[in-house]
Order: structure tokens, then C-alpha cells, then sequence
């Protein structure tokens, strides 16, 4: 036979690469990665990686801008915006989120 054989289909559900990409861009850049980009990492349409941003969004797994929902403010522990505070870490600076522990406490979100 000549030709060539179809790639297998992406095991993990839309929903997960778009999470999994928006993670992966913000720890590699530093920043939230946008639709277009997004859509090349994923293999989604613009409009299907909306769709999973939504989702996402819905389940809150990442905070989108009320007034532009293309654009990501938050990814937790990641945020592209600033929050009032910062956490410097050789040799860059990241905006970070914090949460409270189970006695109340704040703590800072790991990262990578």
C-alpha cells in the first residue's frame, strides 16, 4: 500500500489540551497565550478554543475578562493582570495567586 496513515486522534478531550495549553504558555512566557495561539497548540478553530475557554471559565479553572472574554486574566496560581501584589523569584518577577489553607492561613501557591 502507498499513502500515508491518518494521525491517531488526540486522546485527551478539547476541554484538557486547552487547559493544559494555557498552563504550559503561561509557565514557558510568562504570559497568557491568546486565541490564535491557542488555536495552533491545540488544533482547535478559533471559535472551538472560545468554546473550551468557556468551559474552562465555567468550571473555574481560569478567570476570563468580563469585557473581553478572549482575552485570560487568570489561570490559578497564574494571572496576567496585576493583583496588588507580587512574588519575586530569581530571575524574573511572576504574579502569583494565593489561597487560605484549611486553618485560615494564607499561602503561597507553588509554582513551577
Amino acid at each position: 500500500m502507498t499513502g500515508t496513515r491518518p494521525e491517531p486522534p488526540d486522546p485527551l478531550p478539547a476541554t484538557e489540551r486547552v487547559r493544559l495549553a494555557v498552563y504550559h504558555g503561561f509557565a514557558r512566557t510568562g504570559r497568557a497565550p491568546g486565541v490564535p495561539e491557542l488555536a495552533a497548540l491545540t488544533l482547535l478553530t478559533p471559535d472551538g478554543v472560545r468554546r473550551e475557554l468557556r468551559a474552562l471559565h465555567g468550571s473555574r479553572d481560569v478567570v476570563l475578562d468580563p469585557q473581553d472574554g478572549d482575552r485570560i486574566v487568570m489561570a490559578h496560581p497564574f494571572a496576567s493582570v496585576p493583583l496588588g501584589f507580587s512574588v519575586v523569584t530569581p530571575p524574573r518577577r511572576k504574579r502569583r495567586g494565593f489561597s487560605l489553607s484549611r486553618y485560615g492561613f494564607a499561602t503561597d501557591q507553588p509554582g513551577p
